[in-house]
């Protein structure tokens, strides 16, 4: 129960951390930008960054910032 229990909780706070990030990264670059996609169309939120991690991952790196090569990125607990 108690390994249970722990794999639940560290999978929601992925879940949640996933979700922040996403958030974040939306609203910090539709400030001064709009999301268009390869038809031409606006990119709302509900459909941006919708295939998780390695859309975000993407979205770092278009700029300037490779998350897998940060130090923290390999560490594991």
């Amino acid at each position: 129960m108690q390994y249970n229990m722990r794999l639940m909780w560290i999978s929601t706070l992925y879940q949640f951390w996933e979700q922040q990030v996403r958030k974040f990264i939306f609203e910090e670059v539709t400030r001064t930008h709009k999301f268009i996609d390869k038809k031409g169309k606006e990119v709302d939120f509900a459909a941006f960054c919708t295939r998780g991690i390695d859309d975000i991952k993407d979205e770092f790196y278009e700029f300037g910032q490779d998350l897998e090569k940060l130090n923290s990125w390999s560490k594991r607990y």
